[in-house]
């Protein structure tokens, strides 16, 4: 810049400034004999001087406001912009504030300002607790006292060993009880003992609580009971049948408690582990007369029976005489069940008994050859399986198919049959008959055979 523009700028400056300050002195011309003259001569000899030559800083620190003048032209530069997230790259969400919460909070303080208010909506949730707290009080109660359930049957099944906790959460999980918490809690307070009957249990919610596990209980204070006769040489079917007859229990879920329950009775490992015979436990059902409970569990029922084989069945006499004879009690309980069936009478058991040892005893006699087993696949194998399942059977039932003893009982041998079975009568037979009024007729040969049912087909027997 050379000085006559130098000297051109400085001049327009001292005009633009004197116009300054004569302009401020026409506003403030009242107040002008209170400006003091040290400041009225500072003004008037204020100046500024500009160097040309020198540099304006790229960044230049940041003035405060209330320190003195800000000049925009030295203004910070600008803050970056964040970076947009790349389309794969999910933008940060920005933390905001929980709005229910602040909501809760303002309404909160708005209430406390305003004592009616306040005090209408604290009564309000106070009787909203209480109704909730009522509702469930009353739930609860009514597993206990069944006040308002359902009279519908359910079928239960308790497992082995079971604890008053097992009860309660087998009940829960078929719908009988709601709270499994507050039941336990109620068990335990009135002490229940843990003595349950596993197997099949029909109940009803109606019952209540105590009533449903008393119900899965053997005894029943007070209850009625009944007398039911059951004949020797019975089937396990022909029993249930009786059962249901005097409302001592249902058919159907006796025959299932049968064969799905577990009992805890050494004489029943080898039944239940057999896969190839019908009934599981065909003659282990001791024929007896019995006192039952009307409406009794089928487990209890079925304990019952049992109770009583081991008591006149399984003796220490009746096991050491099978082990003279090579025998398991479930082979003399097989041979006892035929020997129920064939013989009319006891004094004719022990002869068909001979008969039959005869038989096993000799290596010409593959089969026993009784027609009680082959009738019993008929009556009760056949009407009540499938096609398949009956061919499976047929060979360990046929009184000429099954080789040596059949698969299982056929029935439910009383104890005079099974003595029979343990003691059979010393004899030479092979072969046995008999005519319409139950006379028996024994032989050596299939000769001797064949002519004895020769007499009986013609009516021209000895007596």
């Amino acid at each position: 810049m050379s000085d006559e523009n130098k000297r051109q700028e400085d001049k327009e400056y001292q005009e633009l400034l004197n116009n300054y300050s004569g302009e401020y002195l026409e506003e403030h011309k009242d107040a002008s004999e209170e400006i003091p003259v040290s400041r009225k001569e500072r003004v008037e000899k204020f100046s500024l001087n500009f160097d040309a030559n020198s540099e304006i800083p790229d960044e230049p620190e940041q003035v405060s406001h209330d320190k003195g003048i800000y000049f925009a032209a030295y203004s910070p530069k600008e803050k970056p912009k964040e970076e947009e997230p790349t389309k794969n790259e999910p933008k940060k969400k920005k933390k905001t504030s929980n709005g229910f919460v602040e909501n809760l909070r303002s309404y909160y303080h708005v209430l406390k300002k305003n004592t009616v208010a306040y005090t209408a909506t604290y009564v309000g949730l106070i009787l909203i607790a209480s109704i909730c707290l009522s509702v469930y009080s009353l739930s609860c109660l009514n597993d206990i006292f069944a006040i308002r359930n359902s009279n519908e049957m359910v079928t239960v099944t308790i497992p082995e060993n079971a604890t008053t906790g097992d009860v309660i959460d087998v009940l829960h999980e078929n719908g009988l009880i709601k709270h499994t918490v507050f039941c336990r809690v109620y068990a335990f307070l009135m002490g229940y003992e843990d003595n349950y009957l596993n197997g099949l249990h029909q109940l009803n919610a109606k019952m209540g609580l105590e009533g449903m596990l008393l119900g899965t209980k053997e005894e029943k204070s007070g209850a009625e009971t009944v007398d039911v006769t059951f004949p020797e040489g019975w089937t396990i079917s022909q029993i249930a049948e009786r059962l249901e007859e005097y409302e001592v229990c249902s058919a159907d879920l006796f025959l299932e408690t049968l064969e799905e329950a577990k009992f805890n009775y050494s004489f029943l490992e080898t039944p239940a582990e057999s896969t190839d015979r019908y009934m599981k436990f065909e003659g282990y059902l001791f024929p007896a007369q019995y006192n039952f409970y009307v409406n009794e569990a089928p487990a209890s029922v079925v304990k019952k029976f049992f109770e009583a084989f081991q008591e006149n069945v399984m003796t220490e006499e009746n096991i050491a005489r099978a082990e003279e004879l090579g025998l398991t009690m479930d082979e003399v309980l097989t041979l006892a069940s035929i020997i129920q069936r064939e013989a009319a009478n006891t004094e004719q058991m022990y002869q068909v008994s001979s008969v039959i040892h005869n038989r096993l005893n000799s290596n010409s006699f593959p089969h026993l050859g009784c027609e009680a087993v082959d009738v019993y696949y008929q009556r009760e194998i056949l009407p009540n399986v499938s096609t398949a399942l009956s061919d499976e059977l047929f060979n360990g039932y046929s009184a000429y198919g099954t080789e040596g003893i059949p698969n299982g009982p056929i029935c439910n041998p009383g104890l005079a049959a099974i003595d029979a079975a343990l003691n059979p009568e010393k004899s030479d037979y092979y072969f046995f008959c008999h005519d319409s009024k139950g006379n028996i007729y024994l032989s050596r040969t299939q000769t001797e055979q064949d002519a004895n049912m020769a007499k009986i087909i013609s009516g021209q027997t000895d007596e």
